[in-house]
């Protein structure tokens, strides 16, 4: 068995990655419609709202998170995840701007057998990069809405095997992937205050890593989230 790289890696985003993301923030925030026209809500002719930026602060995500090769064959379910992501929205009228950041973290455990038993154990960190657009489709206190993201995703994913009882092992591996894909999502915003809603959204997305086809994910919770108007 040829034995994996075990050489150390660099952080998760090169300075490059970085310089990328940076520029990304940069020019939504100098394209984003800020003279806009108002416009007003179908159901009770009302314009658009004073506020129109919302920050948001997600804190809690049920996503599935198969993104590494190395796993492919294990099996997979829906991962869970704490205060992992914020999202900036620009409303003009019922339409709003998205760009948001989330970052996830999984530790996997699994021991295989009788026959030739073996044991892996791998700890997986992966940040998302969304940049979209969404409509609200009723205003009051309850606000569903509709839209889509564009995303880019980048996941590292190190640990160790071992095989028959220990004997050949532990071997370690370490594995870096880039994903990027479209989603499309629906919502519900509730707003009992001016400044502050409550918010939870759903996903459904495909994407690829370039060289293995398309995959898709449904994401139950995308975002269960509080958001601050300004």
């Amino acid at each position: 068995m040829r034995k994996p790289d075990c050489s150390q890696q660099s952080s998760l985003l090169s300075r490059k990655d970085y310089n990328l993301v940076c520029c990304a923030i940069f020019v939504f925030f100098l394209a984003h419609p800020a003279s806009a026209q108002e416009v007003p809500f179908a159901q009770n002719n009302t314009t658009e709202p004073a506020r129109k930026n919302e920050l948001c602060l997600n804190f809690f995500s049920v996503v599935d998170q198969d993104l590494e090769k190395a796993r492919r064959l294990l099996p997979d379910g829906y991962r869970v995840a704490f205060l992992n992501g914020i999202m900036y929205k620009r409303h003009f009228g019922q339409n709003a701007w998205r760009l948001g950041f989330d970052s996830f973290r999984d530790h996997y455990k699994r021991e295989f057998g009788p026959i030739r038993p073996y044991q892996i154990e791998s700890n997986t960190n992966r940040i998302d990069l969304r940049l979209g657009y969404q409509r609200m489709l009723a205003k009051g206190k309850l606000q569903p809405y509709v839209g889509a993201d564009a995303f880019w995703s980048k996941s590292r994913t190190k640990g160790t095997y071992e095989t028959e009882l220990g004997l050949n092992g532990p071997l370690h591996f370490s594995s870096d992937r880039v994903f990027f894909g479209l989603s499309v999502i629906a919502g519900i915003a509730y707003k009992p205050w001016e400044k502050f809603s409550i918010s939870a959204e759903a996903s459904s997305f495909v994407g690829t890593s370039g060289s293995d086809g398309f995959r898709y994910y449904w994401e139950p919770l995308r975002a269960l989230a509080v958001s601050y108007y300004f």
